[in-house]
C-alpha cells in the first residue's frame, strides 16, 4: 500500500511539474512569435468586463496606471509585467507587450489565468447578488 501511494504521489508531482513546463514553454514561444495579445469569451456586457477587470487588477496586486485604457504592470515573483485590458461585449483582449520573466521577454499566461479566474468570480458574484 505505501509503494501504491508513493507511485501515485510522485506521478502526481510528475504531471504538475510537467504543466508548469508547458505553460512556461508557451509563454516564451508566443513571446518569440510576437503574440502577445490573447482574447478571451466571458458571457458579459463591456461594462461589466472592465469594472471585473479593474477588480481583478487590484485583488491580484498589480498597480493600476491607467482607467481608459485599462493598463497596469506587476513586479513581483521574477516578473515585470504589464498588462493593456481592452473589453467589448462578450470579449477581453489581455496585451502583455513588454513583459518579462528574469528579463526574458515572455507572455504571462499564468498571470493572465489568475486574471480571467478573478474576473469570473467578480462576475458570477454579480450575478447571484
Amino acid at each position: 500500500m505505501k509503494k501504491l501511494i508513493s507511485t501515485i504521489s510522485i506521478a502526481l508531482l510528475f504531471a504538475l511539474f510537467g504543466c508548469n513546463t508547458a505553460t512556461t514553454e508557451t509563454s516564451y514561444q508566443l513571446a518569440q512569435q510576437k503574440q502577445y495579445v490573447q482574447t478571451c469569451k466571458f458571457d458579459a456586457q463591456k461594462d461589466a468586463l472592465e469594472k471585473a477587470a479593474l477588480q481583478a487588477l487590484a485583488e491580484r496586486g498589480w498597480k493600476l496606471e491607467s482607467k481608459s485604457p485599462i493598463v497596469a504592470s506587476l513586479n513581483a515573483n521574477n516578473y515585470e509585467a504589464k498588462i493593456k485590458i481592452s473589453a467589448s461585449d462578450n470579449s477581453v483582449s489581455f496585451d502583455t507587450t513588454g513583459s518579462k520573466f528574469k528579463g526574458k521577454e515572455i507572455v504571462p499566461l499564468r498571470l493572465i489565468d489568475y486574471l480571467k479566474k478573478s474576473m469570473n468570480q467578480s462576475l458570477n458574484a454579480a450575478r447571484y447578488k
